[in-house]
């Protein structure tokens, strides 16, 4: 009910009276479907409806897109007839009282019948033709030149309809300042604002068991190879997105676990290709360093947390966000090692299967973050592979800034307070602490009121935030300092677990019906997220049959360029990979008069030799070898293609990695 009806943060610009929503989206299909005023489920549902409504005047925003499916141009549909029919009914169930309060309607959304409808409820509410009460807006770009639709939290659901139904892409008569590829620093509140919404979020749901649901096979297809997106995934990341670019109010819980992750990936990897990525080549590619001992992992972590980067004028570093990603990714590692049956349902061994998809997942991490540069390219994103490895191995070990707290000791969420308070901890740990003061007073100043913790779907307002001399930024089981929980972000609710979109014909009520050229539409016009690759390396079914992997990681060194295919050799040849199993025979000459030549074998025994089940499994072997073989010819040859498309350099190397590492 709450998402019915509710008040919004901004107000009409000219009678200066607060705005409310009525979502149809929300309401019961059964009322949708089955308006009866003697019904005691419609009475009882706009009942409680109209208890919702203000005591004061209002303006009202009416979304209508629970008609969505009823709202055609075919009046062959029983469905079609009977739109008008229930919406009047509805509107007509509103009190006299109640109708006087509203000072203005906006109509978004709805065809040539809708419209319809407004001129008949005009008549029958006493307005005249020409009042302006009632706005129709086509789209919700139409719908921003009336309001501030920014302020307005509106569903994800409105959005698709918006795109599938009216083929409109949102556009703001304002600047927006850039997102993506900017340092997320505390004098950047716009990429931490957005970035901490969707980290909190996910971490939330990460280390929260009521929140702990399962991934789909396909979810962990695409985060462990940052590809392979579904068409609707890309929608609702796109659509996402774009809200966080114009600072949009946003109810998180429409969008699933994978969309949120696949934000977090976007930032990143805009970072890892910008001028101010998170890891730069420079900061570990000149160091020696043993990647088994904690001590040298740990003096390298030290050493990239504290690393310069150049913003402006302002040198900077990245270690409060480089924990927090560690963070995580150690607990998605977690997760991934409570679904790994998921991934590989038919694993013969269990532990080389958790083994063989944590490395796998580290790879997806270190394809996202590393940078690419001038430097050897093959060396450094093997140095960032084992530097992450080391870490996430040694996770309770590594300790921070030559303190006694490890990377899990600080807090999980992001916000403000924490941040301030993680730099005041940093510069008193290398000896700073007078840079502290120019901090407090510049965070008065960066620190404004849309900076929002979190955002939950009872969450309307931007929330003004009082701050007060920052907190520890160590957790209060370490830290008992009184108040020190009351700074973190609420639990989130639940992400979404359904399907958005369906395909014409099938039958899912709850999903929105669309054409497969419609879909594919949308997908098509996705703003890339730098991350897609069409190869058929490393898929899910390639490596579910592989028993052996290599977990020698320190000893492996990056190819620089694809292998060259293995020359498939034909029968005839004298040497061919069954050679491995059953040594050569020396061809016998033959003649039409054999009685002449010495046999080669002794006949001791005239009866022949069994062909044995042992034999049966070496060919099986020798043909598996072969397909195998075959399988990943034709992979380097899409790596070849990929190098002449020009892709990203990382992604070649990844796959490479990953086929040298687990294909062996």
């Amino acid at each position: 009910m709450d998402r019915c009806f509710y008040k919004t943060s901004t107000y009409d610009p000219l009678s200066s009276l607060p705005i409310y929503v009525l979502d149809s989206t929300f309401f019961p299909i059964n009322i949708i479907e089955n308006f009866d005023q003697n019904d005691v489920d419609f009475q009882l549902f706009s009942q409680n409806l109209l208890n919702l409504f203000p005591k004061e005047p209002f303006s009202l925003i009416f979304f209508t897109n629970g008609f969505y499916k009823y709202d055609s141009s075919s009046f062959a549909s029983s469905s079609t007839m009977k739109l008008p029919i229930n919406l009047i009914k509805f509107l007509k169930f509103i009190p006299v009282e109640t109708k006087q309060k509203m000072s203005k309607i906006y109509i978004v959304h709805g065809s040539w019948l809708l419209k319809s409808i407004v001129e008949i409820l005009k008549k029958f509410w006493g307005f005249t033709s020409g009042s302006s009460n009632f706005i129709h807006c086509e789209n919700l770009t139409e719908l921003s030149t009336h309001v501030d639709i920014t302020k307005i939290p509106i569903s994800l659901h409105t959005y698709i309809i918006d795109q599938v139904q009216y083929n409109n892409n949102i556009i703001l008569n304002r600047h927006l300042s850039p997102l993506y590829s900017q340092p997320i620093t505390l004098s950047s509140n716009l990429p931490l604002t957005q970035f901490s919404r969707i980290y909190n979020n996910l971490i939330g749901y990460l280390t929260n068991k009521n929140l702990d649901i399962e991934l789909s096979s396909n979810d962990w297809e695409t985060i462990l190879k940052c590809s392979n997106l579904s068409d609707e995934t890309k929608i609702a990341v796109d659509i996402l997105s774009k809200c966080l670019k114009r600072d949009q109010l946003i109810v998180l819980s429409d969008y699933s676990f994978l969309e949120h992750y696949m934000i977090i990936i976007k930032f990143l990897i805009r970072l890892a290709t910008s001028n101010a990525p998170l890891i730069p080549q420079e900061s570990i590619i000149n160091e020696k360093i043993n990647f088994e001992t904690v001590e040298d992992v740990t003096q390298l972590l030290n050493k990239i947390l504290l690393f310069k980067h150049k913003n402006s004028d302002q040198l900077y570093d990245n270690a409060y966000i480089i924990i927090k990603i560690i963070k995580l990714m150690h607990h998605l590692l977690l997760k991934l090692e409570r679904e790994t049956n998921i991934i590989e349902p038919n694993a013969k061994n269990l532990g080389k299967s958790k083994e063989r998809q944590k490395l796998r997942l580290i790879l997806a991490f270190t394809k996202v973050i590393y940078s690419e540069g001038d430097e050897d390219d093959s060396l450094g994103f093997d140095l960032l592979f084992k530097f992450l490895k080391g870490v996430l191995d040694n996770y309770q070990q590594v300790k921070i800034l030559a303190t006694e707290y490890t990377i899990d000791d600080f807090n999980n969420f992001i916000n403000f307070d924490d941040f301030l308070a993680f730099e005041k901890f940093k510069n008193k740990q290398i000896g700073n602490e007078n840079i502290n003061e120019l901090i407090t007073k510049d965070s008065n100043y960066n620190n404004n009121d849309n900076f929002n913790e979190n955002e939950n779907e009872n969450e309307n307002e931007n929330k003004k935030q009082t701050h007060e001399p920052p907190l520890s930024p160590i957790k209060s089981k370490i830290n008992s300092q009184k108040g020190n929980d009351q700074k973190r972000p609420p639990t989130p609710p639940m992400p979404r677990k359904i399907k958005l979109l369906s395909i014409e014909g099938d039958k899912a009520n709850e999903t929105i019906k669309v054409s497969q050229n419609t879909l594919s539409r949308l997908a098509d016009a996705v703003e890339d997220l730098g991350i897609e690759d069409n190869s058929t390396c490393g898929s899910v079914e390639s490596f579910t049959s592989i028993d052996s992997f290599s977990n020698d990681v320190k000893n492996f060194k990056t190819p620089t360029k694809p292998f060259k295919p293995i020359e498939l050799r034909t029968p005839a040849t004298p040497s061919t990979l069954t050679d491995n199993i059953s040594p050569p025979v020396t061809p016998t000459p033959t003649s039409n008069n054999s009685i002449l030549w010495p046999s080669k074998h002794p006949m001791t025994s005239v009866q022949k030799k069994k062909y044995t089940e042992k034999d049966k499994i070496l060919a099986e072997q020798a043909k598996n070898k072969l397909q195998e073989q075959e399988a990943m010819n034709k992979r380097h040859k899409e790596v070849e293609k990929g190098v002449n498309r020009g892709e990203r350099k990382v992604s070649r190397l990844a796959r490479l990695y990953e086929e040298k590492l687990l294909g062996h």
